[in-house]
């Protein structure tokens, strides 16, 4: 049993080496770690262990201990495509030899994945070179890459056609046939350890996916300098979805694609600036400071209460003309204007002023463009203009940018029900009430979209039982038996 010493100084270390973050690494998960280590080279207790620990050799053996290596090809599909549909049409236009780098490859799924998505769009793009490199951390997790031979599950996502033209099966396995595994070289890499060597420079395309999960905050901006150092002008990198603000770093463009965002480099990426935590709900939001207008109240007395705050509280009591004018009373502060633009564009939604409230939107995104709600809102106001498909992709950005939020879940569903989509409404009814069923109890309070849990609960509950052949789920707060 180590002692809350032992355990302190173990997660300093590893975080220092790995840039996991220290509160990541549960206690049980260090306890075993430490003791399969300990087992392997016959040691009792930590002082015992710590002279090994000062090697870079033992302690990546232990931080591989303590990650998820879990993964599958063509995990996040919709990047793929995106890849071949999008980004190398652009890449090819101006050259014929890219570079592509898988950081954190793991068993190599990833990076094999991109081989066969760069051999496909040979045929569709015409001939072009290309060059992969997979690196990570754990040299065991490289050489099992190396090896490339995976079962079944390490599959499950890739279509028939390609698993046929490029995988032979080995046994219960499965392997990539040689021009596949050809195009992809690995190596054991530190990805914040020292300078980036020659190789990983000049980079047109960068996949860091699921990597910085449990990366603490400086690690991720240590990393995303080290990226962004690593792309040349016009380059990629795409991270995962739930990754995507935490890499929103400045350094970068952040650049909407379909469904999905990637970051781009080029002359007009912002210049850096610190990290902001992911877009919430904005109501009720904490009070802003104060701004120095105020107004008379009833009876004539001064009411120091800022125009933003007063704006809340109508939008709570469903008064849409003193929430506008409320608005109208802002003093030009910057810091303010972007949720005022979005409880403006939510205003005038309720009061089916479609144009300005699209209006109010895009001023949002224009300051914003990787904003939830902004997304969300912009969904909204296209469903009620009567174009839903257009809806469907501003409320699948919203859901991409912050998978949690139930609304954009259940609005997407209620669109997917316009449209006549049964089995894609159902999904993301379904999807709406797991979410709800996770959170803890809310108050009703009045959101931006007009609706509290208890009543997108009971809505979910009634269109699945319209939809037909559905189990009634639990209540709220309970689980199924």
């Amino acid at each position: 049993m180590l002692s809350d010493h032992d355990r302190a100084r173990l997660r300093n270390l590893i975080a220092a080496y790995s840039g996991l973050s220290p509160a990541s690494l549960g206690d049980e998960a260090l306890e075993q770690a430490v003791a399969q280590r300990l087992a392997v080279h016959g040691l009792e207790g930590l002082d015992a262990y710590w002279p090994l620990l000062q090697q870079d050799g033992e302690l990546n053996r232990l931080a591989q201990h303590l990650t998820n290596k879990e993964t599958y090809f063509f995990r996040e599909e919709r990047h793929f495509r995106l890849l071949r549909e999008r980004v190398l049409p652009d890449l090819l236009a101006g050259r014929r030899t890219l570079r592509l780098w898988s950081a954190g490859c793991a068993t190599g799924e990833e990076a094999y994945s991109l081989a066969i998505t760069l051999l496909e769009a040979q045929a569709q793009y015409g001939p072009f070179a290309f060059t992969i490199i997979g690196t990570d951390l754990d040299a065991a997790a490289v050489d099992r890459a190396r090896r490339a031979c995976y079962g079944p599950r390490s599959l499950r996502r890739v279509p028939e056609p390609l698993r046929e033209k490029y995988f032979r099966a080995k046994g219960p396995d499965f392997c990539p046939i040689p021009p596949v595994k050809d195009a992809v070289r690995f190596a054991v890499h530190n990805l914040l350890g020292d300078d980036l060597p020659p190789d990983l420079t000049g980079m047109d395309i960068i996949f860091c996916r699921n990597v910085t999960i449990y990366f603490d905050e400086a690690a991720r901006d240590r990393l995303n300098a080290r990226l962004a150092a690593a792309l040349r002008e016009g380059g990629y990198l795409f991270v995962a979805s739930a990754e995507t603000m935490g890499h929103n770093r400045g350094r970068l463009a952040l650049v909407p694609l379909d469904d999905a965002f990637v970051f781009r480099k080029g002359p007009t990426a912002p210049r850096p600036r610190r990290a902001e935590p992911p877009p919430r709900p904005r109501l009720p939001p904490p009070p802003l400071r104060p701004a120095p207008a105020g107004r008379q109240g009833a009876g004539g007395a001064f009411d120091p209460t800022p125009p933003l705050d007063r704006a809340r509280r109508a939008f709570q009591r469903e008064d849409y003309d003193a929430v506008l004018r409320e608005l109208d009373r802002l003093p030009p502060d910057p810091s303010a204007r972007q949720e005022a633009d979005l409880l403006r564009a939510a205003t005038l939604l309720q009061q089916t002023r479609l144009e300005e409230a699209e209006a109010a939107c895009r001023r949002a995104l224009d300051r914003e463009p990787w904003q939830a709600e902004a997304h969300l809102l912009l969904g909204l106001i296209r469903r009620q203009q009567g174009q839903a498909e257009a809806a469907v992709q501003s409320l699948k950005q919203a859901i991409y940018l912050q998978p949690t939020h139930h609304h954009p879940h259940f609005f997407l569903a209620e669109t997917y029900r316009d449209l006549g989509a049964v089995r894609e409404a159902r999904r993301e009814y379904e999807n709406t009430l797991n979410i709800l069923r996770r959170r803890p109890a809310q108050p009703p309070t009045r959101n931006l979209v007009g609706l509290d849990d208890e009543m997108l609960h009971r809505a979910c509950l009634l269109n699945l039982e319209r939809l037909g052949n559905w189990p009634p789920p639990a209540p709220l707060g309970r689980s199924r038996t």
